[in-house]
């Protein structure tokens, strides 16, 4: 199964905190919420990010919990607390509030779906974009001993 019919996004449609040579790597369209053509009653953002092959998506965390959904192509996840792993079309992976992850694809683009939520009505945490992670090495690796 292939979204290939998702508009391509807009580059660097996401964090403004992002500096601008890793904005022009990665696309993103937002379909409900934030600036999407669907609302959803200020508790939900759902959009897709396209990035091309072989991409680090730097370490980086925000408020709302998040989940990706691999539409196409197969990236490494990283996430806080957790081994680095391989994943691929159809994978689905869970991020809680806060929680630093990154993402590198491989040898070709990769298209991921996104969404947003804000747990018990929260919808601040919708606005608050994400921050990058500047010792991302150490957060991403440590291990509780």
């Amino acid at each position: 199964m292939t979204f290939s019919h998702l508009d391509h996004g807009t580059p660097g449609g996401g964090s403004p905190l992002h500096p601008e040579w890793f904005q022009a790597l990665y696309s993103v369209t937002e379909i409900v919420g934030g600036d999407g053509p669907l609302q959803a009653a200020g508790e939900l953002r759902v959009g897709t990010l396209n990035m091309p092959a072989n991409v680090h998506y730097p370490a980086h965390r925000h408020p709302a919990p998040e989940l990706y959904v691999v539409l196409d192509g197969h990236l490494v996840w990283e996430a806080e607390g957790e081994p680095s792993r391989r994943v691929v079309s159809g994978a689905v992976i869970l991020h809680r509030p806060w929680q630093v992850h990154a993402m590198q694809t491989l040898s070709e683009p990769v298209r991921l779906m996104w969404v947003w939520w804000a747990p018990g009505g929260d919808s601040s945490v919708l606005s608050v974009p994400a921050e990058l992670i500047e010792d991302h090495d150490r957060v991403l690796h440590q291990r509780d001993t």
